[in-house]
């Protein structure tokens, strides 16, 4: 039995969308910070000292803490810039914009997956 392929080329709109998004996709992987990490800072006070632990899930469900270091400037500047927004949240605009424009879709349960397997360094 022969396969019947149903594909259509995408007007230049949505190439160019599509181009946009990919560098976009590329650049924010080049720049992210400890604000596209998924989970928390959590301070834990031993013998009278503070000290600060991130947080996080594995896509398992476990949780871990790794230790980050004492209650000092430079983690306090680490927790600093995790309140700042994502890199990769500018990428949702470009996402919505390509499949306006007819750029193919995946759901938000796939998307989840491929991002949970990008966070990991799967696709490195």
């Amino acid at each position: 039995m022969e396969s019947i392929a149903f594909s259509a080329e995408l007007d230049l709109r949505a190439q160019t969308a599509y181009a946009q998004l990919y560098e976009a996709a590329l650049s924010a992987e080049t720049f992210r910070s400890i604000a596209d990490l998924r989970g928390s800072f959590n301070a834990k006070t031993v013998k009278g000292a503070k000290y600060w632990y991130y947080q996080y899930k594995e896509p398992s469900g476990k949780l871990h803490q790794v230790y980050v270091g004492p209650d000092n400037d430079v983690v306090a500047a680490l927790r600093e810039r995790k309140r700042t927004p994502a890199v990769t949240d500018s990428l949702g605009p470009l996402a919505r914009a390509a499949a306006a424009l007819g750029c193919a879709e995946i759901s938000f349960k796939h998307a989840r997956v491929v991002s949970r397997l990008g966070e990991y360094g799967f696709f490195k």
